[in-house]
């Protein structure tokens, strides 16, 4: 429950400020207007470390042949069954089984059985959360903007997620285009835990074509550590009726 109040516009200024259960409570700055055909609109966010309620989770077991215990942890081939523990714990950067229960062995050939134990319901601390953004649009039709954001709490009090971001967006006529570029990084100060860095880049276009219906297309690039890159491409159709 969240009770939440906004300021009354004092010319392109105006604040929301939220407080609720769980000793939780965020605070808005917005500072938007024009200046002859450009405007602007600036923000600035927080969110409070709060304690987020967490749900009960009932104990469950589930059995997997060696071949799918691999394939389901996305381990490298070579492991052999003397070796599923240690794999395991490469495949989950060192953590130990208070986050990812090991497996036991039932039995020779028969697989591996993960025991995921019950845990009763807590709170965690969460929240902590900076963010801002700031974007200007101009006369011709061209829109500027960025924003960055930091989250302290975002599964675990030793990590840190932090992210930048970037568009251009340009409109003319029935049309437009625009290009953005985000990186951001996940940072844990637990022993064994390297960074994780990510960036995406895309471009995207739409063009009206009469009757409420604009056609679009688009393409994302990804890459993160870790992990092979992907390239996205989207095309598709939006009909709006009045």
């Amino acid at each position: 429950d969240v009770l939440r109040y906004d300021t009354p516009s004092i010319g392109p200024v105006s604040i929301a400020a939220s407080a609720g259960d769980d000793d939780y409570w965020d605070a808005k700055l917005t500072i938007a207007g024009s200046m002859g055909e450009a405007g602007y609109d600036f923000r600035i966010g927080y969110i409070a470390e709060y304690d987020a309620s967490v749900d009960a989770v009932p104990s469950s077991s589930t059995t997997y042949s060696e071949a799918k215990f691999l394939e389901k942890y996305e381990l490298e081939e070579g492991y052999s069954s003397a070796d599923v523990d240690d794999a395991l714990r490469k495949a989950h950067k060192g953590r130990t089984a208070e986050w990812y229960p090991f497996p036991n062995e039932v039995g020779p050939g028969t697989g591996y059985t993960v025991n995921i134990d019950a845990t009763p319901a807590t709170t965690k601390a969460s929240g902590d959360v900076l963010t801002t953004s700031a974007a200007v649009s101009f006369g011709q039709g061209t829109t500027v903007g960025a924003a960055w954001s930091r989250d302290d709490m975002p599964s675990k009090a030793t990590q840190e997620h932090e992210y930048f971001y970037a568009m251009v967006d340009h409109s003319y006529g029935d049309g437009s285009v625009g290009v953005y570029w985000k990186q951001g990084e996940t940072s844990d100060s637990a022993a064994g835990e390297a960074d994780v860095e990510g960036t995406l880049w895309g471009i995207g276009m739409g063009h009206s074509i009469g009757g409420g219906a604009t056609a679009y297309a688009g393409f994302r690039h990804i890459e993160e550590d870790n992990k092979d890159d992907i390239n996205l491409y989207v095309a598709g159709m939006r009909v709006v009726f009045n």
